[in-house]
C-alpha cells in the first residue's frame, strides 16, 4: 500500500544506499559529459523525507544532504508535496521549464532520482564505440524512454512540447499512475524518432555486469540505434539468449529494491564502486525496516504473510513482538 511504502523510506540503511545512487549518478551521468565540455545543470525534485516516519530535524538533515550530494551542479531544489510519480514528474518538468527560461540548453535528461545508471552514458573524449549508445549520438535529434520511468531525454527545444503531453500519457498501474507512454506521446507529438535503450559507453571488451538487463531496439524503429541494428543484422529473432551475448548492449540503470538474492546483492556491490563506504548487509537493513513495522502505524501490514517473508522478522515474531 503507498502508506507502507512511504512508511518503510528514510531509514539509515536506505539513506546509505541513495547516498551511493547519488554518487554513481554523478560518477556515471554528469562527469563524463563534463569531460566532453558539455556544460551540466541539475535540478533535484523529491519528496525526501516529507512523509515518512522521522522528526522533522531529520528530516531537513536528509533533504540538506541530499541537495549536498550534487554539488555545485545543482541548479534548483524542490521539495515535493505528497506522494504520486505523476505529480513528481510534472513539477520536475515545470521546474525546468522555469529554469530554462534563463539559460539555453541542448537536451533535458530525467532521470528518477533512486534509479543508478550502471556504466558511463558518455564516452571520454576521442574514444567512441562502434553502435551509437553514447548519450551525445542523438540527444538533440530523439526522444528517449527507458525503462520502467527510469529516464526520459529529448532535445531541450521540446521540453514545452514534452510538459503538454504530460496531462494525457499515463498508464495506470497496481502502484498508482506511470509515464511508461509519455516518451511515445512526445514522439509523435514532435515528430522526432522514438529511442528505448539506454545510454553507455563500454570499453573495448567490457562486459555488462551479469545482474542487468538491456533494452533492444525495435526492430522497425526510427531510432539512429535501430537503423544500426538493422544496417549490421541484429535481430531479436535469433532469441533473447544470443541477444544477451551482442556485446554492445546497454546495461539498462536499475533502482535498489531490496538486498535478499543474488541480483539484488550484486547490483548493492556494484554501487561499492563508486562508494567504498556502502554496506551491504541485508540484516542490518531488515532490522531497520521491522523496527517501523513494529510501530502503530504499520503493525497492520504484518498480518500479509507476504509483508512478513518479504522482510523477514521472524525474529521479531518469535519473541511476541508481532
Amino acid at each position: 500500500t503507498a502508506e507502507l511504502r512511504r512508511g518503510l523510506v528514510c531509514t539509515p540503511h536506505s539513506y546509505k544506499l541513495q547516498e551511493a545512487v547519488s554518487k554513481a549518478q554523478m560518477e556515471r551521468i554528469v562527469k563524463p559529459l563534463e569531460k566532453r565540455d558539455m556544460a551540466v545543470d541539475i535540478i533535484v525534485a523529491s519528496p525526501g523525507c516529507s512523509n515518512a516516519p522521522v522528526s522533522d530535524k531529520m528530516k531537513k538533515r536528509w533533504w540538506a544532504d541530499l541537495q549536498r550530494w550534487y554539488g555545485s551542479n545543482l541548479k534548483e531544489a524542490v521539495l515535493l508535496d505528497g506522494v504520486g510519480h505523476r505529480n513528481h514528474l510534472i513539477e520536475a518538468v515545470d521546474a525546468a521549464l522555469r529554469v530554462s527560461q534563463t539559460e539555453i540548453y541542448r537536451s533535458i535528461l530525467i532521470w528518477r532520482i533512486d534509479v543508478a545508471p550502471l556504466a558511463p552514458l558518455s564516452a571520454p573524449p576521442k574514444k567512441f564505440g562502434d553502435a551509437p549508445t553514447d548519450y551525445l549520438d542523438a540527444d538533440n535529434d530523439e526522444i528517449a524512454g527507458v525503462g520502467h520511468g527510469y529516464a526520459w531525454a529529448f532535445p531541450a527545444a521540446i521540453l514545452s512540447c514534452f510538459r503538454a503531453v504530460l496531462d494525457n500519457c499515463w498508464v495506470a498501474g497496481s502502484t498508482g499512475d506511470w509515464a511508461h507512454s509519455c516518451a511515445a506521446h512526445a514522439a509523435a507529438a514532435s515528430g522526432l524518432a522514438l529511442r528505448r535503450g539506454p545510454w553507455c559507453y563500454l570499453k573495448p571488451k567490457e562486459t555488462r555486469p551479469w545482474f542487468s538487463s538491456a533494452t533492444v531496439e525495435q526492430a522497425a524503429g526510427a531510432s539512429q540505434l535501430a537503423g544500426w541494428q538493422r544496417d549490421r543484422g541484429y535481430n531479436v529473432s535469433v532469441g533473447m539468449e544470443e541477444v544477451r551475448t551482442w556485446p554492445w548492449l546497454c546495461p539498462r540503470p536499475a533502482a535498489p529494491v531490496s538486498l535478499k538474492d543474488d541480483v539484488d546483492r550484486a547490483f548493492c556491490d556494484h554501487l561499492e564502486a563508486v562508494d567504498e563506504d556502502l554496506d551491504c548487509d541485508a540484516d542490518e537493513a531488515d532490522a531497520e525496516f521491522c523496527a517501523r513495522l513494529l510501530t502503530p502505524a504499520l503493525r497492520p501490514a504484518l498480518d500479509d504473510d507476504n509483508v512478513r517473508a518479504q522482510f523477514r522478522c521472524g525474529g521479531a515474531a518469535r519473541r511476541g513482538e508481532l
